[in-house]
C-alpha cells in the first residue's frame, strides 16, 4: 500500500520569519489543511499485550476495556490461545473477557509476527511456567535481538535455545527441573534471585518478573526506570511489588541511582478467583503522531481524550512543552492503576530546536522518529545521542528516518547512536519508504503533512501492525490523504 499526501498549493512555512507568530499562523492557515477536533486514539499497545498475558494466569474473569487491536498484540493474544487461553468479545467494540486456565505445552509453534513484545514477554511468561515451546516470527523480528532477555533468564536458570548462539529467533523453551518452586509466599531474603539487567527496557525486566511468578520471585535492577505498567497491573491484580531507588554500588560516586523493583516468591499460587477489569487508557505512543501533525500543521487545534499518562512514558510531551509546545493536559484520573486525561494541542510555529542524551531515551524511545519530524521544522540545532536501541527495532529506524527525511530535504546527519539535526528546513515532497516498519511509516507521514509537493510513502501497510485507523484519524481531524 502507498500513502498520497498532495499540498501541491501551500507555501514556505518560513518564507516570513521575521512576522509575528500570529501572522505567520494567520498566513499559513491559508497555505496547509489545518487538523481539527477530537477523537479517541487506540487502547495502549503495552498495556493490552500485558493484560492477554497477565489475564491467563491469574485466576478469575479479566474483562478488558479500551484494547489495542493491531497486529502485535493479536499475535500475542493467539500465541496464548495456541496454549489454552480462552477469552472472547461480548461486543462489536473493543472489549474482551479472559477466563483464567492452566496453560499447557502447545503443540504447534509460537508466530509472534512483527512483535518484539510479544516474543520477549512469552520467553518470560513460558520458562516460568516450565513448559516447552518454541517462538518464531516474521523476517523482520527473526533478526532482532532476544539475548538481552535469554541470558538474564539463564541466570535465573531457564533453558532457552536460540539461533546464532542464543541471539535469534526461533528460540526453544526447555522445562528444567524447577527445585525452587514457591507454593508459600515468601519474604524477601538473601535467596531471593537478583538480576542486574544490561539494557534498559521494559520487555527485559517484564519478562523477568513473568518469569519469576511461580517461583522464588526475584529482585530486578535497571540502570534507569523503564515503563513500568507490568508492576502495575500486578499491584492491580494483588500481587505485592516494592520498588526502591538505590545508590548504583559499582559507582558509589555517581550521582545516578538505580532501580530495584522486587516481586516476593509464591504469591500466584495464593491468589483467589476474582473479577478484574482493566480499562485501558488510549496509547501516547500511538496519541504522539497526532500531537506532532497538530503541533506542526498550521492553524490545527486537537483534543485527544484518555490518553495514558503513565509518568514512564510521559518523556515526549514533556519535552515538548520545554520547547515551547502549545500543549495542556485536562481531566486528569486513574483507573486501574493508570493515569490518564485529555491532551489539547495547538499549532506551535515557533518551536525551539533541543539536546536529548542518555538519560531521557528511555521515555521516549517510541517517539524519538518523531522528534526528527519535529527537529527539521524547529529553530536551531537539536542533538540526540544515548540512542543506539533505535537501530535494534523493526527497522534500522535512526538510519531509517535519517534517510528518508533527507529524501524531504532535511538537513539530518546520522550518528552511531542519534542524529543531528540543523532547522527550520521547508521539506519538499518526494517519494519516500516505510521500511516496513510501522512508526517510520507514520512519522513520515506526519512529515508529509507540513510539506510543499506531493508525497509517497511506500509500503505502509506496516502501520496496521499498531495504529490500524491511523489515516482514518488523520482524515477526521480533516487531512487529505489518499491510499492505494
Amino acid at each position: 500500500m502507498e500513502i498520497l499526501i498532495n499540498n501541491s498549493n501551500a507555501k514556505n512555512h518560513f518564507q516570513d520569519t521575521k512576522s509575528s507568530e500570529s501572522k505567520v499562523m494567520q498566513d499559513n492557515e491559508q497555505k496547509f489543511r489545518s487538523l481539527k477536533g477530537s477523537l479517541h486514539v487506540p487502547g495502549d499497545k503495552s498495556i493490552t499485550h500485558r493484560s492477554y498475558i497477565l489475564g491467563s494466569v491469574v485466576p478469575g474473569v479479566v474483562k478488558i476495556k479500551g484494547r489495542a487491536l493491531g497486529e502485535d498484540c493479536e499475535a500475542t493474544l493467539e500465541c496464548l490461545k495456541a496454549m489454552g487461553a480462552e477469552g472472547s468479545s461480548n461486543s462489536e467494540d473493543e472489549d474482551y473477557e479472559i477466563t483464567s486456565h492452566s496453560l499447557y505445552e502447545p503443540s504447534e509453534v509460537l508466530d509472534a509476527g512483527n512483535s518484539g513484545t510479544t516474543a520477549r514477554l512469552l520467553l518470560g511468561l513460558i520458562s516460568g511456567l516450565n513448559l516447552f515451546a518454541c517462538i518464531t516470527g516474521d523476517d523482520s523480528l527473526k533478526k532482532r535481538p532476544m539475548d538481552r532477555v535469554i541470558s538474564p533468564l539463564a541466570k535465573l536458570g531457564k533453558d532457552i535455545r536460540a539461533r546464532q548462539n542464543n541471539s535469534k529467533l526461533p528460540a526453544a523453551i526447555i522445562p528444567v527441573e524447577m527445585q525452587n518452586q514457591s507454593t508459600t509466599v515468601k519474604s524477601i531474603s538473601k535467596s531471593t534471585p537478583t538480576i542486574k539487567t544490561q539494557v534498559s527496557s521494559a520487555q527485559v525486566k517484564s519478562a523477568l518478573l513473568l518469569a519469576s511468578l511461580k517461583t522464588d520471585g526475584i529482585n530486578v535492577i535497571e540502570s534507569q526506570q523503564t515503563r513500568d505498567h507490568t508492576e502495575r497491573m500486578l499491584t492491580f491484580m494483588g500481587f505485592s511489588v516494592l520498588e526502591n531507588v538505590m545508590q548504583n554500588e559499582h559507582e558509589p560516586e555517581s550521582d545516578q541511582n538505580v532501580h530495584q523493583i522486587t516481586l516476593p516468591g509464591g504469591q500466584l499460587s495464593k491468589l483467589k478467583p476474582r473479577d478484574y477489569v482493566l480499562d485501558i487508557p488510549g496509547d501516547l505512543s500511538s496519541a504522539a503522531f497526532l500531537i506532532t501533525a497538530a503541533l506542526l500543521v498550521p492553524g490545527s487545534q486537537v483534543k485527544l481524550l484518555n490518553c495514558g499518562l503513565n509518568p514512564t512514558r510521559t518523556g515526549f510531551v514533556k519535552i515538548l512543552q520545554q520547547l515551547g509546545a502549545r500543549i495542556t493536559i485536562t481531566n486528569n484520573t486513574t483507573l486501574a492503576a493508570e493515569p490518564r486525561g485529555d491532551i489539547n494541542v495547538e499549532y506551535s510555529p515557533c518551536l525551539q530546536g533541543f539536546q536529548l542524551g542518555k538519560n531521557l531515551v528511555p521515555d521516549t524511545i517510541d517517539e524519538l522518529p518523531l522528534l526528527a519530524v519535529i527537529a527539521v521544522l524547529s529553530h536551531g540545532t537539536t542533538k540526540v545521542s544515548g540512542a543506539e536501541e533505535l537501530r535494534y527495532k523493526e527497522s534500522d529506524r535512526i538510519s531509517a528516518i535519517t534517510q528518508e527525511l533527507t529524501k524531504l530535504g532535511a538537513d539530518i546527519t546520522e550518528t552511531q547512536d542519534g542524529f543531528i539535526v540543523n532547522g527550520p528546513t521547508q521539506l519538499t515532497g518526494n517519494v519516500v519508504d516505510s521500511h516496513g516498519d510501522h512508526r517510520i511509516a507514520m512519522a513520515l507521514t506526519v512529515a508529509a503533512l507540513t510539506a510543499q509537493g506531493k508525497t509517497i510513502i511506500k509500503n505502509s501497510d506496516c502501520i496496521n501492525i499498531s495504529y490500524p485507523g491511523f489515516i482514518q484519524d488523520l482524515t477526521k481531524l480533516g487531512a487529505i490523504i489518499e491510499q492505494h
